[in-house]
């Protein structure tokens, strides 16, 4: 094996910042104190990430973890991002230099919670979070295998991992999807996370030696670099491409940037490990989910500010993804592809797509044709007809001609056999009449059938365009208008901290206000982008296999604390366990939705949840002792913006969306039944029955 890199040395730059960060803090260290008092800390968060903000894949991270956590948490969640880059975390004079900064930087700010991503961060956390943070509770996601063994003997701490190794399972993958790959190359950037990662990859090649011949590392290259290498590479080569952060330069790098840049250039294919990537041009492999990893963070965390004390792991999951069109340019057959993957972006051919209207065509066709054969072999019947008439009446002529003499005789039989042939004359007229009216009906139907073919050519191009329209629409409100709200949220919080000065009581009320409408309206747009994904069937369900019972166990966990703060009781007498294959965020957010509505209706009294196994279906039943509802309303509940009418109306709030998304996710995603029973001033139960499997439904 050989290693190339390209590395100059940082020595100068690094003394820079330090000097940088030491004008800072002197700065900071002659500032009046604004606050003469500490802020009100009971729900700030504080997160040290080890990659730049600019990243996709904390970007990614963040904002999943900053929608679910908003979700799960009753309070306004105020939440500040610390970027320590790995550098720091292994040089200690300036480690010591930052922690005294944080010290002085969060003098009157006392965190709850404090959460540190990455190894690098994870390593900063671990060796000096109780230098700057003692006693707090402290979450670390991805740490490194050696970090979770001193994390776990630690009280207090959680911890965010993968439940397998993406990377040893993409490089094990490789071999797999290409069996007579020789060559494998390495390429990542030269930061902390970067190095950390091309060690792991490293330690694993080094154990197999046999997996691939040679083995090639390439670190902090920049793209042209970087193209030029790979571009020597031999056809029996393979391409692991890790995470960039950072260049040979310590200039920050996107790695999505450079698959961009440097895949449509190669010929030899690419794979990677995470799915911030996914689409850039990479074949696939086994991918982290930093949608998962987000909602894992936010569910670890909210069990840590709920106030469990103890050590929590919780896994995250990874899967197994590949790009149709990169299976297709590399000629990779779909049966070295694992059982369980998932294969996106798959382009279909015009019979894929327009199948039951080109049939349709073609009977219609075939009925035409078939119409004018008829028509036609009547026209010639008719013409025969006519001609046979014709000869008839010429040899009559001859005969009469030929034989006038001894027709005399019979000049009455004559007589009579004339008014029959006159009468047959007037039929045969009324005969040719009738014909023409049906050509011409038939022709005017004919005329008909081609309009009403334009016009069907016409409605499926205008719903081709809407279903296009709709897309586009459900693209913009997630971007366009989920962003400017996470703003408002995020710079509402920022001056609520009063980072920028004193606020009157007045001023916080006005922007707490403001700060818990633009959560509401970004519940609500969320709610109704995954109406609208059902509705026009562009939403995904992803099947995994689950225990029921720890489901459940879940969502109770999540609503715990909501229930025991309105002097409720939640019973769940769980009965035999039953594992389910369906997609277990769906079910999870259904359960929540029901718990959630049944919390909002109740004053007091108890809310249970039943599970009873039904054949190859399983009901899940929510019950309370609320107010109930009246059975005028029970027809319009599962209506979209309909809430039940009564005093608890206007303190349980709501966008009225939850019962009908609800609704929308059990019969569409899950396919199953949603049913409730309910009486007025007694309580109601909610009842959703769905099969205990169901197959994978993907975006078409």
């Amino acid at each position: 094996m050989r290693c190339t890199s390209c590395r100059k040395d940082l020595s100068q730059v690094w003394h820079l910042g330090l000097i940088l960060l030491l004008t800072v803090q002197l700065l900071c260290a002659r500032m009046p104190v604004v606050a003469a008092q500490p802020d009100d800390a009971t729900d700030r968060i504080l997160v040290i990430n080890s990659q730049p903000y600019t990243t996709e894949w904390f970007n990614s991270l963040n904002e999943r973890f900053v929608e679910e956590i908003n979700r799960l948490q009753s309070s306004e969640l105020k939440i500040s991002y610390e970027y320590i880059d790995g550098n720091i975390a292994n040089d200690p004079v300036v480690a010591a230099t930052v922690i005294e900064f944080l010290k002085h930087k969060y003098q009157w700010r006392q965190f709850r919670l404090i959460i540190a991503v990455m190894p690098s961060g994870c390593k900063f956390l671990l060796e000096h979070g109780d230098k700057f943070a003692q006693g707090i509770p402290q979450l670390y996601v991805l740490p490194s295998p050696q970090q979770v063994e001193k994390i776990s003997s630690r009280p207090n701490r959680g911890i965010v991992q993968s439940t397998g190794n993406a990377i040893v399972g993409t490089l094990k993958n490789i071999k797999t999807v290409l069996p007579n790959a020789q060559h494998l190359y390495v390429v990542a950037g030269v930061g902390a996370d970067d190095r950390e990662y091309m060690t792991r990859a490293r330690h694993f090649l080094e154990q197999e030696k046999g997996l691939f011949a040679e083995v090639t590392y390439l670190s902090g290259l920049g793209t042209t670099e970087l193209v030029h290498a790979l571009t020597a590479a031999p056809k029996d080569s393979a391409v692991m491409m890790l995470t960039y952060v950072a260049n040979s330069q310590g200039q920050p790098v996107s790695t999505l940037q450079v698959l961009k840049t440097v895949t449509p250039l190669l010929h030899v294919p690419v794979f990677s490990f995470y799915d911030t990537v996914f689409g850039s041009g990479i074949v696939g492999g086994n991918l982290t989910s930093t949608e998962a990893y987000g909602e894992t963070m936010a569910n670890v965390a909210a069990r840590m500010l709920a106030g469990e004390n103890r050590f929590i792991s919780m896994t995250a999951s990874t899967r197994y993804m590949y790009d149709w069109r990169q299976l297709k340019r590399w000629e990779i057959p779909e049966s070295r592809l694992p059982a369980d993957r998932q294969i996106r972006f798959v382009e279909y051919t015009l019979w894929d797509r327009y199948r039951w209207q080109i049939v349709g065509a073609a009977l219609l066709f075939v009925l035409q044709a078939a119409l004018i054969a008829t028509l036609l072999h009547y026209r010639q019947r008719q013409l025969q007809l006519a001609q046979e008439l014709r000869q008839t009446n010429s040899q009559l002529e001859l005969k009469v001609a030929e034989r006038t003499e001894a027709l005399t005789a019979a000049n009455e039989e004559l007589t009579a056999a004339n008014e029959e042939l006159r009468a047959l004359n007037e039929q045969m007229i009324a005969m040719n009449e009738t014909l023409d009216d049906m050509n011409h009906r038939m022709a005017a139907e004919i005329s008909e059938k081609e309009r009403m073919g334009e016009t069907l050519a016409e409605a499926n191009q205008k719903l081709k365009e809407l279903d296009r329209m709709k897309s586009m629409f459900i693209a913009s409100m997630s971007h366009e208008l989920r962003t400017p709200l996470n703003s408002i949220i995020g710079f509402t919080g920022i001056t609520l901290q009063e980072m920028s000065g004193p606020l009157n009581e007045e001023q916080k009320d006005n922007l707490s206000r403001v700060k818990r409408s633009a959560n509401h309206l970004l519940a609500l747009i969320t709610d109704v982008i995954d109406i609208s994904k059902i509705e026009s069937g562009r939403i995904d369900s992803y099947p995994l296999s689950f225990s029921l019972n720890a489901m459940v166990r879940e969502a109770i966990d999540t609503v715990q604390t909501q229930v025991e703060d309105k002097g409720l009781i939640l019973e769940a007498p769980l009965r035999e366990d039953v594992t389910m294959i369906t997609d277990r965020r769906r079910l999870l957010q259904c359960l929540i939705n029901l718990l959630s509505n049944a919390m909002k209706y109740s004053e007091s009294g108890k809310i249970t949840v039943d599970i009873r196994p039904t054949g190859d279906d399983v009901e899940i039943a929510v019950s309370d002792t609320g107010i109930g509802i009246a059975e005028a309303d029970l027809p319009k509940l599962f209506e979209p913006f309909e809430r039940v009418k009564s005093h608890l109306q206007v303190k349980a709030g709501g966008t009225g969306l939850g019962l009908y998304l609800t609704k929308k996710l059990v019969t569409e995603v899950l396919r199953g039944e949603i049913n409730v029973r309910s009486i007025q001033g007694e309580g109601s139960t909610f009842t959703i029955r769905i099969p205990s499997q169901v197959e994978e439904r993907r975006e078409a």
